[in-house]
């Protein structure tokens, strides 16, 4: 990179004053075009601005190592009025960029706060379906085990009752001696036998009807507890959404902070580079 000290304000001048006459655009980088491909752009810029700002770059100008006098009422007040008008250039820039920042600040903000109402809505909901699904859970868990225990409580009947048929079998064995008795006490025991079999028939039947009824209350639940995945897989993907949207928000807003603070920056940098007294022949380009 060359050195300010390498380029005079002859050369800008006389850079800027060639683009000009060719009808081109004057700006930092046709300036370090047309000098040479040498010196920073913003300092370019800022040395034929500081020219033109001071009358220099609407003629040709004198030849180097010339000067203009003016007399001294007259350079006094040129002084004077490029002073106001940079400070009141400032002033304006300073104003618009503190505006700029205010809106942006407000503008975010506002994104920000219905972003975080809605990741709040959204945990809210998650909470919620969460909630059913576990109380669907429980339901289920506890129609199982209520049917476990009937399943039990009759296979514990049927045994009994298939102990007594034995029992009654054995009793008409034992009374074999008299045949009627023995008939008599056979064709009771069947009877009794038939009886047994046909509550226990009976008990089997009211079994199948609750297991009918408990398949569709787990089928139920089964759809209840699938709508209530899907409805937590959207309330999730949403959750993401507005998550990324939040981080989106945060980034613009320090990107818009940052540019705020760079044209800070830049405006002290031109009106340190404007002071009386802070102007040469020659800039750092």
């Amino acid at each position: 990179m060359m050195q300010l000290a390498e380029i005079t304000r002859a050369e800008v001048l006389d850079a800027g004053q060639r683009l000009l006459g060719e009808g081109k655009k004057v700006n930092g980088w046709s300036l370090r075009r047309a000098i040479g491909d040498r010196g920073k752009p913003e300092l370019l810029m800022a040395e034929w601005e500081q020219a033109r700002s001071e009358g220099l770059a609407e003629s040709a100008g004198p030849a180097e190592g010339t000067a203009i006098v003016l007399p001294p009422g007259i350079a006094e007040a040129m002084e004077q009025a490029r002073l106001e008008l940079v400070a009141r250039f400032d002033g304006l820039l300073f104003s618009l960029v503190r505006s700029s920042e205010e809106s942006l600040k407000a503008r975010y903000k506002d994104d920000f706060d219905r972003l975080a109402a809605e990741r709040a809505q959204m945990a809210e909901d998650l909470a919620s379906a969460s909630a059913s699904i576990e109380a669907t859970e429980a339901r289920l868990a506890e129609a199982l085990a209520e049917t476990a225990a009937l399943r039990a409580q009759l296979a514990v009947q049927a045994s009994e009752a298939e102990a007594q048929i034995i029992a009654l079998e054995a009793q008409a064995r034992q009374f074999g001696a008299a045949a009627v008795a023995a008939q008599q006490a056979r064709a009771t025991a069947e009877a009794g036998t038939v009886a047994a079999q046909r509550e226990v028939e009976l008990m089997w039947e009211h079994v199948a009807r609750l297991e009918a009824a408990l398949a569709a209350a787990i089928s139920e639940m089964e759809a209840q507890r699938t709508r209530a995945g899907g409805e937590l897989a959207q309330a999730r993907a949403e959750l993401a959404t507005a998550t990324g949207r939040a981080t989106a928000a945060e980034a613009a807003s320090a990107e818009a902070r940052a540019v705020a603070t760079e044209a800070n920056e830049e405006m002290l940098r031109r009106a340190q580079e404007k002071r009386p007294g802070q102007h040469g022949g020659a800039r750092r380009a």
